[in-house]
């Protein structure tokens, strides 16, 4: 009741008020604000910014004019055999644990000699000033390991509160006061939807810092979200800093622009932690360029560091959402159908964005129609991308994910009379066995958004549904071929894997690793 018809943007607005014949009566030039700030009228008259808003009262917290300039750090994050850290702004106050500096931290008097060794630190600063708010906040790590630069891996420190994340009430990484015993813990808090604070700080391969900004950080996933080491979705919002996360976080791509960056703790955690990878590879040519049926996310391997203590080894991954849409197929992003089903305590259908009429349209159709006839084939032809639907069949085959079928399904279509495509993704239930018959269940079963047995019944598709399949399996799934595939992914996560199994996988050897990339070779050898 409290909005308006319209929205202020974060980055700047100017709003009018107008009387009944057009005439201007007062204006205001917003400047930029960030979250949990407002922007008022005093009772001077002035516009000035709040902390505490009061919405539908007078404004009588207390307000302030600006804030101070953020505090430059010199030099910029990144790798240094010695860092020694000098900050200019008002008077500083720093802290080194990554919680935000408040005006009892420490007051910063001169150079920081680091000597950060093999753990990073975290350098904050915020500048204070009579008759200001305080300033943001200033944020970079440093990094004296200069051997975790020689991998081709990235690096990924993310800063944030620390109750934020590991208070055992309220932090979002933690369990919270009521949840369920049994795995997956439905009920803790990291299955809540809940959204902190964080400043992330990518690096590239070779240590360049690619961006450093403010953004949201939230836990992610399905079942895999209740490992030991989470999955976080990194969020770029006006609210906290820029937009998007501008860059080329990914080698094969030429995309350069990002809402939103999921690290994934590998789905087959403390196996190979590669299935994904291996799985998105399959579908790239041999130049990294990917195949046009198959709506699979990018991969990168990356370091993550929160608070400058080493969290893991994660999988970078695009989110496969209304931006995807537009960046791989030119789609406009916001006129699109977009569903999924994911498996809670039961299958949990969700609409994501736009309306339920064109799947419910392809429902009827895969419960009532015989696809043999041309007439209701012309119309189920309309609604399906059908290159797309044998391709996806495909890569779920080959890797025999049994976590398919009624769970992890992903589908979207441009609006109004665009076809449906589906998202590849969650590939940790696969690599079972060899032997393994996953397509016997696939052509048989007509499940909701999967009407494979019903599109089966049409000659012409049953022959690109089997061509579909031939041409991969005279490529990428040829036996020499994705062997390679799996032991390329593998030496790029080599040099840096025994990190990854000290910290999270109970010390389990590096040969327990080795094994299983072995098991996998052999899986897509055979």
């Amino acid at each position: 009741q409290l909005h308006t018809g319209f929205s202020i943007a974060a980055l700047a607005s100017e709003v009018f008020l107008r009387s009944p014949e057009g005439c201007v009566a007062d204006y205001v030039d917003v400047g930029r604000l960030y979250a949990d700030i407002s922007f008022g009228r005093t009772e001077s008259g002035a516009w000035e910014y709040f902390l505490a808003p009061t919405p539908a009262a007078e404004n009588t917290t207390e307000s302030r004019p600006g804030f101070s300039a953020t505090p430059l750090l010199d030099p910029p994050g990144g790798f240094y055999e010695a860092a020694e850290v000098s900050i200019s702004g008002a008077q500083v106050r720093y802290t080194l644990d990554g919680a935000v500096p408040t005006s009892q931290s420490e007051a910063y008097g001169a150079p920081l000699d680091l000597e950060a060794g093999l753990q990073p630190v975290v350098v904050r600063a915020v500048a204070f000033e009579e008759g200001l708010w305080p300033s943001r906040v200033a944020t970079s790590t440093y990094f004296e390991d200069l051997s975790l630069i020689e991998s081709d891996v990235r690096i990924i420190s993310l800063t944030a509160e620390p109750d934020d994340l590991f208070d055992p009430q309220t932090g979002i990484y933690e369990f919270g006061p009521d949840y369920e015993r049994a795995y997956p813990h439905f009920g803790a808090n990291f299955w809540e939807l809940w959204e902190r604070d964080v400043h992330v700080e990518y690096f590239e391969a070779g240590g360049e810092r690619l961006f450093s900004q403010d953004a949201g950080i939230q836990i992610a996933g399905g079942y895999s979200r209740a490992f030991d080491q989470r999955n976080f979705e990194l969020i770029a919002r006006s609210g906290y800093g820029p937009e998007i996360f501008a860059g080329q976080v990914f080698d094969d791509e030429e995309i350069s622009s990002f809402t939103r960056l999921y690290l994934r703790n590998g789905g087959d955690w403390c196996g190979t932690q590669l299935v994904d990878g291996i799985v998105q590879s399959l579908f790239r040519g041999e130049d990294g360029s990917r195949n046009p049926h198959a709506d699979l996310p990018a991969y990168e391997p990356a370091l993550v560091y929160i608070n400058g203590e080493f969290w893991g080894l994660y999988e970078v991954k695009e989110r496969l959402d209304e931006s995807y849409a537009a960046a791989h197929h030119g789609a406009d992003p916001d006129a699109l159908d977009r569903v999924k089903v994911g498996w809670t305590h039961d299958a949990n259908w969700e609409l994501e964005q736009g309306t339920w009429a064109a799947f419910d349209e392809l429902e009827a159709l895969r419960v009532g129609a015989d696809l043999s006839q041309a007439a209701e084939w012309e119309a189920f032809d309309a609604l399906v991308d059908l290159t797309n639907f044998a391709t996806i069949q495909a890569a779920q085959g080959w890797i025999g994910n049994t976590d398919w079928w009624y769970n992890n399904i992903r589908m979207w279509r441009p609006t109004p009379d665009g076809e449906f495509r589906w998202m590849g993704y969650d590939f940790g239930h696969g690599y079972t066995s060899a032997n393994y018959d996953h397509l016997g269940p696939t052509v048989v079963g007509s499940w909701p958004a999967l009407p494979v047995a019903d599109a089966l019944e049409n000659d012409a598709f049953r022959a690109l549904f089997v061509n579909v399949h031939a041409d991969f399996l005279n490529t990428s799934f040829r036996a020499e071929s994705a062997a390679a595939n799996v032991d390329e992914l593998a030496a790029e996560v080599r040099p840096v894997m025994a990190m990854q199994r000290d910290r999270w996988c109970g010390g389990a050897s590096m040969p327990a690793w080795e094994d299983s990339v072995a098991y996998a070779r052999d899986f897509a050898s055979q």
